[in-house]
């Protein structure tokens, strides 16, 4: 039991890490990471967010999703106007439209990968961070899961078909033909 939940963790994170991919803004003239615009001296930038926003942008650049400079205009530079619904799939943006429990739940997912790499080999430590994932997410309310949806309607569907099929003990095979479906 505990085996496939921690694999269904596994599987949740590799999808959460290989969506962006598919999603990401390409925008071929500007560097690909925050800190590559701070070294081309966008420093001013940088320091119009709030400290919230910077873990959120730190975050998004260090699990090396997309560009963040979208995310940053979007927000911040008014003159874009109409341009800048071309940037509204940029995943800091995303992010920063969630309320903040849906935010800080979405960030303790991108933390995931590191806290699975640093337990690797520590099963008890694994099924704790499976349940802790699944704990976090029952917590939500449901305003806060429509802005998990809304935002990111992957993520949300994933954790709420390991929810449902952990309440409902669906067999081992089920689970494998759902996860076969996610990645169809």
């Amino acid at each position: 039991m505990w085996t496939s939940m921690v694999m269904e963790v596994f599987t949740t994170v590799l999808l959460l890490l290989l969506l962006p991919l598919s999603r990401a803004t390409q925008i071929s003239d500007v560097p690909e990471t925050f800190h590559g615009l701070i070294s081309n001296g966008i420093k001013e930038f940088y320091a119009t967010l709030t400290d919230e926003e910077r873990v959120i942008v730190d975050l998004v650049d260090a699990n090396n999703t997309e560009p963040t400079y979208a995310a940053g205009y979007r927000i911040y530079n008014k003159e874009l106007g109409d341009r800048a619904d071309d940037f509204l799939n940029n995943e800091a943006l995303r992010i920063l439209q969630l309320d903040a429990p849906a935010r800080n739940f979405y960030l303790n997912i991108l933390q995931i990968p590191d806290k699975l790499k640093a337990i690797a080999e520590d099963e008890e430590q694994q099924k704790f961070v499976a349940q802790r994932l699944i704990h976090e997410f029952d917590k939500l309310t449901d305003e806060s899961q429509n802005k998990l949806q809304e935002q990111f309607p992957e993520v949300y569907e994933t954790l709420v078909g390991i929810t449902f099929r952990r309440f409902a003990g669906a067999s081992l095979e089920s689970k494998q033909e759902d996860r076969e479906k996610l990645f169809d």
